[in-house]
């Protein structure tokens, strides 16, 4: 990580301690860093103002597994770590995180070269990605959207109880399906709004970097939400949309299939044909001679 030659490095060990102790009054949230460099560790701790970011550096772990111990003492909620690590990475990191039901946020760092294999924290509890190198603007950045994350998150809990108490004759009150159903209502909000940009942007390209920008997430966590939420993949779901609006499309005879399918966004006829008939079962001009047929046209 750059930041510079560090002349005097500080024993990892002092480092965890004096991060522990340090005032939190103002820094609410507890985190975990872990890379297996020394300088990048010692860099990402001395680059940020992690107090003013509402942040308290609990641990600095130098591999996965000792993030995974540290996390069975509680208390954490937010680990900032290196993809690439032996022993135990990152991703494996978020993927024990989600197996293990733990209320923790992931924010994973890696380099370019290993920006394709950051993907596969989608399906798993990461919330956004870092590619090296990066400026303290960029941390800034993603610390805020953490911050965000658990903030809403905090809000939605300190609600339920407050229901609670504005609904005394209430029986049996369960306060932990009040704050399921407070994520649910915010999310299904969200996605509403997704659904709805996509729905108007089906002609051209209708990436989910795009969609994610407009409701205001990272691609990843909007990715793992969308899967979580609707049952099927980001992807899934704007295809059958295309898929639908290429069969209104197909209704004017006056449209070329090709045409149809550059409309769409799609630059090869062919596979356009195939996605098609794999949903619809026929290809595209076999569905439009059919409905001639069912209209009574010959």
């Amino acid at each position: 990580m750059k930041g510079g030659r560090v002349a005097r490095p500080t024993p990892l060990r002092y480092i965890a301690v004096v991060a522990e102790s340090a005032p939190s009054r103002y820094a609410p949230y507890r985190l975990i860093l872990a890379d297996d460099d020394d300088l990048s560790r010692e860099g990402l701790l001395r680059l940020v103002d992690w107090q003013a970011a509402g942040f308290r550096v609990a641990a600095v772990c130098a591999d996965g597994a000792e993030v995974l111990d540290r996390l069975m003492d509680g208390g954490i909620d937010a680990v900032i770590t290196d993809i690439k690590m032996p022993l135990v990475d990152g991703i494996e990191v978020a993927r024990r995180i989600g197996e293990r039901g733990l209320d923790v946020e992931v924010l994973l760092v890696s380099a370019y070269r290993d920006f394709e294999y950051a993907r596969s924290a989608v399906r798993y509890r990461a919330l956004n990605y870092l590619l090296k190198p990066f400026s303290r603007a960029d941390m800034d950045e993603a610390l805020r959207e953490l911050k965000a994350r658990l903030d809403g998150k905090g809000a939605v809990r300190m609600e339920a109880p407050q229901a609670a108490a504005r609904e005394p004759e209430a029986v049996g009150w369960d306060a932990g399906a009040a704050v399921d159903e407070a994520e649910r209502d915010e999310s299904g909000s969200v996605l509403q709004e997704a659904k709805r940009f996509i729905e108007g942007n089906l002609e051209g390209e209708v990436g989910l970097e795009r969609v994610a920008e407009h409701v205001h997430l990272s691609p990843i966590y909007f990715s793992r939400l969308f899967k979580e939420r609707t049952g099927c993949t980001f992807i899934s779901y704007v295809t059958e949309a295309k898929i639908r609006y290429a069969r209104r499309l197909l209704a004017d005879p006056d449209r070329r299939v090709y045409e149809i399918c550059a409309l769409l966004g799609y630059r090869d006829v062919n596979h356009f044909c195939q996605l098609f008939k794999s949903r619809v079962g026929c290809t595209p001009s076999e569905y439009r001679g059919r409905q001639r047929v069912g209209s009574g046209e010959a």
